[in-house]
């Protein structure tokens, strides 16, 4: 029972404290991610831990 009242407190509290701070923040739009940008940095990350795997197996 208690459990259920502390869910119940913390729903009410972000349904009241959410719009509050959505107000008071500016909105900042997200910028925009090139596919190949993306998948150049897909690409990059995919390498590096390729090559930190192969160095460690090398020891």
């Amino acid at each position: 029972m208690l459990r259920q009242f502390g869910l119940l407190a913390l729903s009410l509290a972000v349904l009241i404290v959410a719009p509050v701070v959505r107000a008071a923040l500016p909105v900042i739009p997200a910028p925009e991610i090139d596919p190949a940008a993306a998948m150049t940095g897909l690409s990059l990350l995919a390498g590096g831990i390729l090559v930190l795997r192969g160095r460690r197996q090398g020891k």
